[in-house]
């Protein structure tokens, strides 16, 4: 069942391993393999509270003893100014991340499973403890740790009335504050309502990357269970009302279907499988178990979604993997947010306005299209939904639009924003612009080339030559082909 033995491993190599699950709407649970959260961004349920941006930490680890024969085994771990505490990866036997999370710890007469499940298509994560080994009963408290913080920001302890409501028994909720957002937790155990703030939690990679790195979090109480030999309990947390057994019997189904074969439907081999499980991490659904894809997250855990990167790995992540209806719909989503020829580089976290900063998005969607014309025939579909957004793309591109985007005498393509980058190397601290790119960047003109030969391939191909001429065989005529093709050779040659 595991497949890392950890026994010979120091508390630090174990900390250099990172996991993380995705529940598909943004958001994700992640830490390290003994649970030691090294990051301000980990945590047990990151909720996407505006699905797929205003994630939050709700959730930020638990901290769980074991107690058998009056002795107190933790299972938990955690940094604080200048110690470790307490130490339950001195207890972990086993991990193993896949298909979800589950660790083994063993004490004296006794073993124990724990997994973690985080649901698809909602923010709820559901974790399971099991007495495996032994004879004797233990006794098992757990005690959740919550942030209840917005995703780049930091807790500290405040005078704000954060209390533990009972709804029914095993149901509890904690009501929004002016500060905190409502959160639900239930369990099948015994609670124990004695509040407390943890403090100085210490984040050790926010702390390397010159950030702060220091946080308190709230706990409402303790959890007990009385466990048996075989017997499982569970302790589930929520940004939604909780139905315990509904839950439970979702999680039970996501587990068995979670051990079926390659989502390739063939046997690819574990390497071309934990490849394909990692890129559907990335490809997310409207709320629901089965909702339409609508967005692709980026770099986990900190950014936004991103269409730049959806489009620039549009081939991975949807039609290598089979998914062609989730690319289908993902494309149509971004034919409703075009703006002058522009798609957006990046969502906001906020949920705000998302950002049209690049020049390139566009581009890359036109050969998003391409591609996935190639994987399916579907011409239906782009001929009467998505060529029409290629052609504005391109005249708007040729005639000049927002970011300074506008072709030379050549047939170049120029972008120029002050204050911005607007090509794939966007960093920028403060008000400078790391690598500005701006004028005629090779990779965006080979882009650009790229899209127009490829407007005209299908206007040929799908019977749209009564379209304007001008919309897409301007640059191609021969001299205007062979300046392209000489002036992208020569940059390229440049850059080498």
């Amino acid at each position: 069942m595991y497949t890392l033995d950890l026994n010979s491993m120091e508390l630090d190599s174990l900390v250099e391993r990172e996991w993380l699950v995705v529940n598909k709407l943004g958001g994700f649970a992640s830490s390290t393999i003994p649970g030691l959260n090294s990051r301000k961004y980990h945590g047990l349920l990151v909720a996407a509270m505006s699905p797929p941006v205003r994630r939050m930490v709700l959730l930020s680890r638990v901290e769980e003893a074991v107690v058998c024969d009056g002795w107190t085994c933790p299972l938990a771990c955690n940094e604080y100014p200048d110690t470790i505490h307490p130490r339950g990866d001195q207890s972990l036997r086993a991990f193993n991340a896949e298909p979800f999370p589950r660790w083994a710890y063993q004490g004296q007469g006794w073993t124990i499973e724990k997994s973690l499940r985080l649901l698809s298509g909602e923010n709820t994560v559901v974790l399971s403890y099991t007495l495996l080994g032994g004879d004797k009963t233990i006794e098992l408290e757990l005690r959740p740790l919550l942030a209840l913080r917005g995703i780049h920001e930091l807790m500290y302890q405040w005078n704000g009335k954060l209390i533990a409501e009972e709804r029914s028994r095993g149901t509890h909720h904690v009501p929004a504050t002016i500060r905190t957002p409502e959160v639900f937790f239930s369990h099948d155990g015994e609670f124990d309502a004695d509040s407390h703030w943890y403090l100085n939690t210490i984040y050790r990679r926010e702390q390397d990357r010159g950030y702060s790195g220091l946080e308190d979090l709230w706990n409402p109480g303790i959890v007990r269970w009385t466990l048996k030999p075989g017997q499982t309990v569970h302790f589930v947390c929520s940004s939604d009302p909780i139905e315990f057994a509904a839950v439970l019997a979702r999680a039970e189904r996501q587990s068995i279907d979670a051990m079926q074969p390659s989502p390739s439907g063939k046997a690819l081999g574990e390497p071309v499988d934990a490849l394909l499980r990692a890129a559907g991490a990335f490809v997310l659904c409207a709320p629901g178990e089965s909702g339409p894809c609508d967005s692709v997250a980026g770099n986990y855990p900190w950014s936004a979604p991103s269409p730049r990167q959806a489009l620039m790995g549009f081939t991975g992540l949807f039609l290598v993997s089979g998914k062609f209806a989730a690319a289908r719909n993902y494309l149509l989503s971004l034919v409703d947010q075009l703006s002058q020829g522009l798609l957006p580089s990046e969502l906001s976290e906020t949920g705000g306005l998302a950002s049209y900063r690049g020049a390139d998005v566009s581009l890359w969607f036109v050969h998003a299209i391409h591609e996935y014309l190639r994987y399916t025939a579907d011409e239906e579909t782009v001929r009467g939904r998505l060529f029409e957004s290629i052609l504005q793309i391109i005249n708007c591109y040729r005639h000049g639009t927002r970011l300074g985007i506008r072709t030379d005498a050549q047939g170049l393509i120029e972008s120029h924003q002050p204050g911005a980058a607007t090509s794939w190397m966007d960093a920028k601290v403060s008000d400078w612009v790391v690598t500005p790119r701006s004028g005629r960047p090779v990779e965006l003109n080979a882009l650009w080339y790229n899209a127009v030969r490829i407007a005209a391939e299908l206007a040929g191909r799908l019977g749209q030559n009564e379209k304007p001429r001008s919309s897409w065989r301007w640059p191609l005529r021969s001299s205007r082909h062979s300046t392209i093709v000489s002036g992208i050779k020569t940059r390229i040659a440049a850059s080498m």
